[in-house]
């Protein structure tokens, strides 16, 4: 049995064996109904909680969570919200005592899992959970957005700590289940977990931070708001450092300086693509090159999602294979045939920048684990090659010359006087 009380709904439920659903439903409704309590338990409770928020005054974590979430709502951040310490004093028994029952007079849902037949479950449900009034309807769904902020702002708590607290957090559209794959893989290679971009580079390669992580949080339903948000746990002389990194990571990857000195620094999006490489006995595609050399300079990066073992379906390239002498493409019958070819396995996070002219391929996957990467499409700047509101939807987030530039929505050199 359990019952839950959330921000924009409560939900009540029980498991266990079909054959005795039926006293176990009366048994839970009966104690919804008629809940029992003493006055010393009530008292106990709030001396645990009025305990625990005392507690939470010393408490690094718990400052650090009442700091990003007056940081991310404001005045109307939760903690702002929550019952005073007075008013948790003064709540009566009775009072609490009459709400479970009063939600069962709101328009609510039910749902079951079981193998009951149909039939036998609604007659249970009517004759233990009868609807004999019009239910209540419920209040509307508060969604809780991020406040507007029109310049800079840092919110430091001065309190002598170990160890510096540093959340950053960037609020984005609304919630898109077509961007949850996306998502995903994305949070899987930049920031969640020890193999991610974010852990590696702070903590392990540059020992600026004990702790790193970062993610795209994708609103819960329709219409609720995305954030992206990272957080750092440094040592205090180190957090302007680590805290610079960890935008530049963000901000500008680092293949993006090797992009733009191979386009002479006149770089734009072509787009990306999330793939999959499952295991089995051939790969998806054979060896060939993704444009001709009449097309402007093309390079893509691949990166590893996960970690990807020699026999896992590693990427494949031909040195040399990109320049205009080198001929018309080979389709060797077996991928490891092809002359001359080098392949490429590697650590989650590792990238791969390659020439779009050379030939390549990935090699065949034998392990059981589909292969994932993220692909980034980039081309040298050419007059009309992307139209100027392909990224149209993503200009509010474009807030630099050079990123407007990279994404076409500005010209991307000055138009002569």
């Amino acid at each position: 049995f359990r019952f839950g009380a959330g921000e924009n709904s409560s939900s009540i439920g029980i498991s266990g064996l079909d054959e005795q659903f039926e006293p176990t439903l009366a048994l839970m409704l009966d104690l919804i109904r008629n809940p029992e309590v003493d006055e010393q338990t009530l008292e106990e409770l709030k001396g645990l909680i009025l305990k625990s928020r005392e507690d939470q005054k010393s408490s690094p974590r718990a400052i650090a969570q009442a700091l990003f979430l007056y940081n991310r709502y404001g005045d109307e951040s939760p903690m702002l919200e929550s019952l005073t310490s007075e008013e948790i004093s003064e709540t009566e028994l009775d009072e609490l005592l009459s709400l479970p029952a009063d939600l069962l007079n709101y328009k609510h849902t039910i749902t079951y899992t079981g193998s009951m037949p149909l039939e036998d479950l609604v007659e249970t449900l009517r004759r233990y959970h009868s609807v004999d009034t019009e239910l209540r309807d419920t209040p509307d769904f508060r969604f809780r957005t991020t406040r507007e902020i029109s310049d800079t702002e840092i919110y430091v708590v001065d309190q002598e700590t170990a160890q510096a607290q540093v959340r950053i957090e960037f609020p984005d559209s609304q919630y898109d289940e077509e961007e949850t794959l996306v998502a995903s893989i994305y949070n899987d290679y930049f920031g969640s977990g020890m193999s991610s971009v974010i852990f590696q580079e702070l903590r392990e390669a540059r020992a600026l931070a004990y702790s790193a992580s970062a993610r795209y949080a994708q609103g819960s339903r329709e219409n609720a708001e995305n954030l992206m948000l990272g957080a750092i746990g440094s040592q205090t002389d180190k957090t302007v450092d680590a805290l610079e990194a960890f935008i530049d990571l963000i901000d500008c990857p680092a293949w993006y300086p090797y992009l733009m000195d191979f386009a002479d620094q006149e770089l734009i999006l072509i787009g990306s693509q999330v793939r999959t490489l499952p295991a089995q006995p051939i790969s998806y595609v054979g060896w060939h090159a993704d444009v001709p050399q009449t097309n402007p300079l093309h390079m893509k990066v691949q990166v590893y999602v996960e970690d990807v073992p020699a026999d896992g379906g590693v990427f494949a390239f031909v040195p040399g294979s990109h320049k205009p002498d080198a001929g018309p493409c080979p389709k060797p019958r077996l991928y490891e045939a092809m002359p001359g070819h080098k392949t490429f396995p590697g650590k989650a996070g590792d990238a791969i920048l390659f020439n779009s002219y050379g030939w390549h391929t990935s090699m065949v996957n034998k392990t059981t684990s589909p292969r994932k990467s993220i692909i980034l499409i980039y081309e040298q700047w050419t007059e009309g090659r992307v139209a100027s509101d392909r990224y149209a939807a993503t200009a509010d987030r474009m807030t630099t010359p050079e990123r407007r530039r990279l994404f076409g929505l500005d010209p991307m050199r000055a138009e002569a006087s």
